[in-house]
């Protein structure tokens, strides 16, 4: 009997509030190292804020179909 398929990719552990309120405390003066232990991951959040990406997350690979 086949075991059953273990997912690869953790699901989003954050949400768009999340992001938002993030921000928001650093646009206040927190930094962005003390913003990621509080609400986001930093990678996450540094690559959001440099590339002003703000779009929901996706997981996984880009569809192949159209």
């Amino acid at each position: 009997m086949p075991r059953n398929r273990q997912r690869t990719t953790a699901k989003v552990a954050w949400t768009e509030e999340d992001l938002q309120s993030a921000k928001t405390a650093i646009e206040g003066g927190l930094s962005k190292r003390k913003a990621a232990k509080s609400y986001i991951p930093f990678t996450t959040l540094r690559d959001r804020l440099k590339n002003k990406n703000m779009s929901n997350p996706r997981l996984g690979r880009k569809p192949v179909f159209t």
